[in-house]
């Protein structure tokens, strides 16, 4: 075991030599100077675990002497032996850096040992606390640095993410524009080629062909002019797709039609099949609700579309759809969930496609179609 480095800083030669003996003798490896400057060369050069120093020396004072040392190496105690036994002097030299203060003559030796393993014990502690301070300070600053590291390149891939992000989403952007264009080229070419067909039979067949292309491009428009990529409003496209039948040949009559929907965003695996069940119910109103003998604008000749939404079965959200009109009522022949014409067997397999139900609704007058269906 390495002994314990102490200096003794003393002008009185009979008490360095009482002090190398007895601490010698207690294991302590010990250097001694006869003057302050002498004490801070060796102190210097030494570098002792251990600082004995008289206050009283000709020459540079012994609080000089304490001060400087204490400046050199805050680390290494400095106890104080004077023959004074001054307050003023004790204070003097605990402001100046030492650690102790032990009056002379000192008659039992056994109470410096235990000053000066106190002070070694007391030393080792600030060391290891300094060690184990500097330690963590590193273990932060590491830390500190890898979190700053983290931070950046999250922040990296953040952007990136939103740069690839925004391509993606003007990339779709640009597929629903172009659907959307393809759809009314289609729409265009089933109207020039309707021009060359005079049978009723058929020119209804390119007339609901129309309407359905043209129900499925409105999506695509919608989508394409929207903040959302896979989102429209209900309310906005179903207004839309009725205007556009009201505005087609459709009907032989004109007809009040009017539409309703709750605040609710359709997606587009929903707004598709929806917006087509749309057309053909209130395409086959506008056709065969309502006698064409009636003439133009007969009062109470409505159809009524609308969308509200309501929480059913474990919090799921699912939306009723309803096409009502007030004219003559379907046929007795006709059955909504066994249809034989195209355009109910295309409804059914629509409101399957939803996973919803179709049922006819009580109605005083005319026909009521209710589409339940949950939303996405």
């Amino acid at each position: 075991m390495k002994k314990s480095k102490i200096l003794c800083i003393d002008d009185d030669p009979l008490i360095r030599d009482v002090f190398k003996e007895h601490l010698e003798k207690s294991g302590f490896s010990v250097r001694t100077a006869s003057n302050g400057t002498e004490g801070i060369e060796l102190f210097r050069n030494e570098v002792p675990d251990l600082v004995l120093c008289d206050l009283r020396m000709p020459g540079i004072d012994g609080l000089e002497v304490v001060s400087a040392l204490h400046r050199i190496d805050t680390g290494i105690p400095i106890i104080v032996v004077s023959g004074t036994a001054l307050i003023h002097d004790a204070v003097e030299a605990l402001k100046g850096g030492a650690w102790d203060f032990v009056t002379k003559p000192v008659r039992d030796l056994e109470v410096l040992n235990h000053i000066i393993n106190s002070s070694l014990e007391r030393a080792k502690l600030i060391r290891e606390n300094q060690r184990y301070k500097n330690h963590l300070e590193a273990e932060v600053e590491q830390r500190t640095r890898a979190l700053k590291n983290e931070i950046a390149e999250r922040r990296r891939t953040e952007s990136e993410l939103k740069r690839s992000l925004e391509e993606k989403e003007a990339l779709l952007k640009e597929v629903h524009h172009r659907v959307k264009n393809n759809l009314q080229v289609i729409s265009s070419l089933l109207r020039l080629q309707q021009q060359y067909v005079s049978d009723p039979a058929s020119l209804r067949a390119f007339a609901d062909s129309q309407n359905r292309v043209r129900s499925m491009a409105l999506v695509h428009d919608l989508l394409y002019r929207s903040a959302e990529i896979s989102r429209i409003s209900a309310a906005e496209y179903l207004e839309g797709l009725v205007n556009s039948l009201v505005g087609s040949d459709s009907g032989p009559t004109e007809i009040d039609c009017s539409v309703w929907a709750d605040t609710v965003d359709l997606k587009v695996e929903v707004a598709i099949p929806s917006g087509l069940i749309v057309n053909e119910l209130v395409t086959n109103a506008m056709r065969h609700a309502f006698p064409p003998a009636a003439g133009k604008r007969a009062e109470g000749k409505k159809i009524e579309v609308t969308l509200t939404s309501e929480v059913r079965e474990e919090g799921q959200l699912f939306a009723r759809l309803c096409i009502r009109d007030t004219g003559r009522g379907l046929p007795a022949q006709v059955d909504p969930k066994n249809p034989k014409t195209l355009g109910l067997q295309l409804v059914q397999s629509l409101v399957m496609q939803l996973d919803g139900t179709l049922e006819l609704a009580p109605a005083e007058t005319g026909t009521a179609f209710e589409i339940l269906f949950p939303l996405p």
